[in-house]
């Protein structure tokens, strides 16, 4: 279930605030990584997965893709040596 967020033009909250900014405001919202899981921001994901593979040989890769200034993509890619 996603959060409401509050709009920072009218101060309204909506499960889809993209959606509402771009209807209403005209203005198409600049989304950041910590955007896709509201529970949790993406900085502590990575801290609890650093977390657990402390203990072995490992290899994390972050990569985001940007287009036209939106984050589209989040690719987290963990490798471990037994």
């Amino acid at each position: 279930m996603t959060a409401e967020q509050e709009c920072p033009e009218c101060g309204k909250k909506f499960k889809n605030l993209g959606a509402h900014i771009y209807q209403a405001h005209g203005k198409q919202r600049v989304t950041e990584p910590d955007d896709y899981i509201p529970e949790k921001p993406l900085r502590e994901l990575l801290s609890e997965i650093k977390e657990i593979l402390k203990r072995y040989r490992n290899q994390i890769t972050v990569t985001t893709v940007e287009r036209n200034g939106k984050t589209e993509e989040v690719e987290i890619t963990a490798r471990i040596q037994m």
